[in-house]
């Protein structure tokens, strides 16, 4: 069978046509004539030089600059009007192609994305780590992705941890606020099942496998306090470029361990029903908004010094199991520690209330301190122990 003829207008293009010589000095030949007998013509009807010849030349000259003058303002209106057209166009230009930047940097942030959070939920710690790496770079790019990706690290803290034993156990020495042992237990469950991972292994594989998991939780917690450091000048404007200003929190029923939120700012955040293993440290923090700690238990100190917090906070039937240190702390907004229960010496000195502070139903075992505290409004305490 054969196949389709050729199309000869395919295998031999037409040429492109050139203006031949002949008609370029044909133009020219044409425009010297006119030119000539306009000469001639005006030379027999007004070469008198008569009065009236003149007058009668000077108002061709007069009509012909009209003509001239209004074949120019047409010409500069055809012009204004080509560039009118050409700058709208360019306009559309520019536009499309900065929505196609757009559209594709916004496909490439979805890429790395999706990768970084399904290398969350790979069973090999490296390839987390990689992952929560991958998510923090790409926050220091582009900003608005920022709280996004604080929100991932704090749902991965939030997935069901089985702290170590000797984490949860004891009150080391202060100066060693990270008290982790060597051995830890394998945990119930982290993005996917460890105990499916791990579970075909021998015990040191399993506990091999713990000790990376909480490296790895050690790591995104880290990685968010780190961003939240602003380290401020004389002036009191942030100087570290990694601050992400304006980052909510929301570690709700997390076991969080060594937290250290030393200095941090952070608009607004949830604790809700989080365990704090080891000394919690918010020294100098900055709560821009509110601040919501029901029902936290502080295995080990929680430090306060100096923190700020501008809207209201909230520590009810939190559980203070060691020292409960709020010296010279700022409550601007409403604070409320009902039903509280604080195990060891609590302290308050210096503490400011500029609100209403409330104590009421709260349990204090030991000692409690409120030396040089100032209240300005309403304040109700509790009950000791």
């Amino acid at each position: 069978m054969s196949g389709p003829e050729p199309n000869p207008e395919r295998q031999h293009p037409k040429p492109i046509l050139v203006m031949p010589a002949w008609v370029i000095w044909a133009g020219a030949g044409a425009l010297l004539i006119t030119a000539s007998v306009s000469v001639f013509i005006l030379l027999s009807l007004f070469g008198g030089g008569t009065e009236q010849d003149k007058i009668r030349l000077e108002a061709v000259k007069l009509a012909g600059s009209i003509v001239i003058g209004t074949g120019g303002a047409v010409a500069l209106l055809l012009a204004a009007r080509r560039q009118r057209t050409t700058e709208l166009d360019l306009d559309h230009r520019t536009r499309v192609a900065a929505a196609n930047e757009h559209d594709a940097t916004e496909r490439r942030i979805t890429e790395l994305y999706t990768a970084a959070t399904e290398q969350l939920g790979s069973e090999k710690a490296p390839v987390r780590l990689a992952g929560l790496h991958a998510l923090e770079r790409l926050g220091q790019t582009y900003p608005s992705h920022r709280q996004t990706i604080i929100d991932v690290y704090c749902s991965y803290l939030c997935m069901p941890f089985t702290p170590p034993d000797n984490t949860a156990q004891g009150r080391p020495a202060a100066t060693s606020p990270r008290r982790l042992g060597l051995r830890p237990p394998a945990p119930r469950s982290v993005i996917t099942d460890l105990r499916t991972a791990l579970g075909s292994g021998s015990h040191a594989q399993n506990v091999e496998g713990a000790r990376q998991e909480l490296k790895v939780r050690l790591t995104a917690q880290r990685l968010i306090t780190d961003h939240l450091r602003p380290n401020h000048d004389k002036n009191g404007n942030p100087t570290d470029p990694k601050f992400w200003n304006n980052i909510d929190l929301d570690v709700t029923g997390a076991n969080l361990i060594d937290w250290n939120m030393q200095n941090c700012q952070t608009r607004a955040c949830r604790f809700d029903g989080a365990t704090f293993h080891n000394t919690a440290r918010f020294d100098g923090a900055t709560f821009h908004n509110t601040a919501v700690l029901d029902g936290v238990v502080f295995k080990d100190d929680a430090w306060f010094i100096r923190a700020t917090f501008q809207g209201d906070a909230t520590f009810e039937e939190a559980t203070f199991q060691d020292h409960a240190v709020f010296g010279s702390a700022t409550f601007q907004g409403d604070v409320a520690f009902r039903r509280a229960t604080f195990q060891g010496h609590a302290t308050f000195d210096g503490a400011t209330f500029q609100d209403s502070a409330s104590f009421g139903e709260a349990t204090f075992q030991d000692s409690v301190a409120f030396e040089e505290a100032t209240f300005q409004k309403s304040a109700s305490l509790g009950r000791s122990g």
